[in-house]
């Protein structure tokens, strides 16, 4: 797509905004992929949780319809969208920059905490922030579960305020997880990109650095500095290094 990343916004948004800003009709790879894998005749996981039931995944149908397979409940995508723009707009409210003292830090700490629990009534993770077991989220849905990302990342630097890094860093390191998932993030590629791979072919660096995203890079040098503090330097050097490999192949 020109502009607009297909992870960042759903090819519903991309083709919309592209078509009003620059009268342009995206047929890429990505768009049109999307759209061909909601247009078949066999359901698709989305990776969400039934908006009425709250407790069965729900699988896309159609390229706007979303059926539930616990109690059978039809959906549309745009309900989605609205609910998590929603969450989106109380995410910008909270103000880190705005606190200053623990008080403050605790406070939004509690904020934030619930709309995490919110995301998480919705979107296929456990309280622990991991993905359930087995679970499938379509490319489309993704962008939900980057905002959620960006909820535990603020978490994570309120804790580090309140010099509590352990907690920190349990939840930096459950957001890399995440990012691997989201961005189909390889580590093996990487490591053999620019070099030999076990097959003994020679491997340029675009060709491991496909899926290495500049964020799993950021996030690892913070989860690095957290285990740091923590007095678990070898650990720390390990994520360091990882976070290296990874900004070597995007930059």
């Amino acid at each position: 797509c020109y502009g607009p990343h297909y992870l960042k916004m759903s090819v519903f948004e991309r083709k919309q905004s592209l078509y009003e800003q620059y009268r342009f009709k995206c047929e890429c790879d990505a768009c049109a992929g999307q759209i061909e894998s909601l247009s078949g005749a066999r359901p698709v996981p989305a990776g969400l949780r039934c908006l009425k039931c709250k407790s069965g995944q729900v699988m896309c149908t159609r390229i706007d319809q979303i059926r539930c397979e616990a109690c059978a409940a039809t959906l549309n995508y745009y309900h989605y969208w609205k609910m998590f723009n929603t969450l989106n707009k109380d995410i910008d409210a909270v103000n880190l920059s705005a606190a200053t003292n623990a008080d403050e830090w605790r406070k939004a700490i509690g904020k934030l905490v619930g709309i995490a629990a919110e995301f998480r009534e919705h979107l296929l993770l456990s309280e622990q922030n991991r993905l359930e077991k087995e679970a499938s989220v379509h490319d489309n849905c993704k962008i939900f579960y980057l905002s959620y990302s960006k909820v535990i990342d603020m978490l994570a630097r309120l804790y580090c305020n309140l010099e509590e890094y352990e907690r920190a860093g349990e939840l930096v390191e459950g957001n890399v997880q995440l990012l691997e998932y989201l961005y189909k993030f390889d580590e093996k590629k990487t490591a053999t990109a620019g070099g030999v791979d076990g097959g003994g072919e020679t491997t340029t660096p675009e060709s491991g650095s496909e899926n290495a995203t500049v964020e799993i890079a950021h996030e690892l040098f913070k989860l690095a500095e957290i285990q740091c503090n923590c007095g678990r330097f070898e650990q720390a050097s390990v994520n360091l290094n990882r976070s290296i490999k990874i900004a070597e192949c995007v930059y």
